[in-house]
């Protein structure tokens, strides 16, 4: 698979909507010039992870998800007091992140729209 070329995305940034709800947060973040090519790179790492083994919407997934949820590290405002603290906690926030049971198949779905 070719790599995506990234686009600039400084104006979609900007233009994030100012009433926050769902639709508009969700509607706004399909319109990132760099959706699909987010999509093929979350896509190709997950192909490198072991699989869940699950389908999407299923029972199976929801106990998995749930189980990976109650994982997330401790994070938050104040609870780091140096800057190698704040790193660290990044960084195992980052790295519990890519494990999301539903990250790959959320990915192909991007893609296809």
């Amino acid at each position: 698979m070719a790599k995506a070329k990234r686009a600039d995305n400084s104006d979609w940034k900007a233009s994030q909507p100012k009433v926050r709800s769902t639709a508009n947060m969700r509607a706004w973040a399909k319109s990132n010039p760099n959706y699909k090519a987010n999509a093929a790179k979350a896509e190709s790492e997950t192909r490198k992870e072991p699989t869940t083994m699950t389908r999407a919407n299923t029972p199976e997934r929801k106990k998995m998800v749930k189980k990976w949820q109650e994982a997330r590290p401790v994070s938050g405002k104040g609870k780091s007091k140096t800057d190698s603290d704040k790193a660290e906690r990044r960084a195992k926030m980052v790295d519990w992140a890519k494990w999301n049971p539903n990250r790959g198949s959320n990915a192909r779905r991007a893609r296809k729209k």
